[in-house]
């Protein structure tokens, strides 16, 4: 990944996961460029504020088509 690039995963550990989401708060605050790779797990009530976000869209179930 690229250097400023940090993923989270529900999939890590807890211990793993609170230090990236520290690690990610404390590149914000003090203006490092930063790059988060996430699914869920963000918008599942963990408060981080970016300035920019893009987010992918998962296409509908087969069966919904």
């Amino acid at each position: 990944m690229p250097a400023g690039t940090i993923h989270l995963s529900a999939l890590m550990c807890g211990a793993h996961r609170s230090k990236n989401i520290a690690d990610i708060k404390t590149h914000l605050v003090n203006g490092t460029p930063t790059r988060v790779i996430s699914a869920q797990l963000v918008e599942a009530g963990v408060d981080i504020d970016f300035p920019v976000v893009y987010r992918a869209l998962a296409r509908g179930r087969a069966d919904q088509s």
